[in-house]
């Protein structure tokens, strides 16, 4: 699998256990299998607990094929250049994983950017389909910022198969709040408010919508994904097992415990915080 060079956000709470690298991924759906960054805050810190190792996005799709077969005129690539070589109605897609990756125009559908999906063909024209853990969206393709609708960025970059190169980019909304479920309001139903790491710099990358959220806010766990909006999975439980815990800003956001922990990036303080109960890490 192809994934985006990120390191995972940690939770640093004691003086054992070494960091780990996480990754996420997402594919597309149909005779295509598309793989998009995705993951979050989980995990280990650099001198922190064992914790889940990675928030996965999405899991690969079912789909095993690499070849669309029902493509027409080859085009460019999925960019809003490749798609206008297609004609109208008509959206630039990969139809061969290869290597080389292979494009050609697909008649779109008509559901729109979040919408749900099940095949690439159903979503609108300069959209595809890509399949989370649980949900399926349509998503806009681009190539910079201004392909994108008011309020995204084009920041989200995918891969094909089993093939490293990058296919293309799709368009993620930016979100500002990571630590509470009001953050994660702005995001779409199912989606969270969430970030990744820089792999070079260490530093936390500006946060989008792109992660899936789950319902958990406590209990076992081995991926953010499987926690509410404004928990993630961290190595805090008493037995040093990852449980969904609730992240904070100050001590009135605490269900219960204090503002206390601290998540990091590798060894860079983020200024992400989570609630620690008295007498457990």
């Amino acid at each position: 699998m192809a994934y985006r060079n990120e390191l995972l956000a940690y939770a640093v709470v004691g003086l054992t256990a070494a960091g780990v690298l996480g990754f996420g991924c997402a594919s597309i759906i149909g005779a295509d299998e598309y793989k998009v960054a995705g993951g979050g805050p989980a995990g280990p810190g650099p001198t922190g607990p064992t914790g889940a190792g990675g928030s996965d996005t999405t899991t690969m799709s079912t789909t095993t094929g690499t070849t669309g077969g029902t493509g027409g005129t080859t085009c460019s690539g999925p960019t809003p250049a490749g798609q206008a070589m297609c004609g109208p109605g008509k959206t630039c897609n990969t139809d061969s994983c290869g290597p080389p990756l292979e494009f050609a125009c697909f008649q779109a559908g008509s559901v729109q950017e979040g919408g749900s999906c099940l095949s690439k063909t159903e979503c609108a024209v300069g959209l595809t389909c890509l399949h989370y853990n649980a949900l399926y969206a349509c998503r806009k393709l681009c190539s910079v910022n201004t392909d994108c609708p008011a309020g995204s960025l084009c920041t989200e970059t995918f891969t094909c198969g089993s093939n490293p190169d990058t296919a293309g980019k799709y368009c993620a909304k930016p979100c500002s709040d990571v630590v509470t479920p009001a953050g994660s309001s702005v995001c779409a139903t199912g989606f969270r408010c969430n970030f990744l790491c820089d792999r070079d710099t260490r530093a936390p990358l500006p946060p989008t919508c792109d992660f899936e959220a789950g319902t958990k806010k406590s209990g076992s766990c081995a991926s953010d994904d499987e926690c509410a909006p404004g928990y993630y999975c961290l190595g805090t439980g008493a037995d040093g097992g990852s449980v969904c815990t609730q992240a904070c800003r100050n001590n009135a956001d605490c269900t219960t415990g204090m503002c206390t922990g601290t998540l990091y990036c590798s060894s860079v303080a983020t200024t992400y915080h989570y609630c620690q109960l008295s007498g457990i890490p």
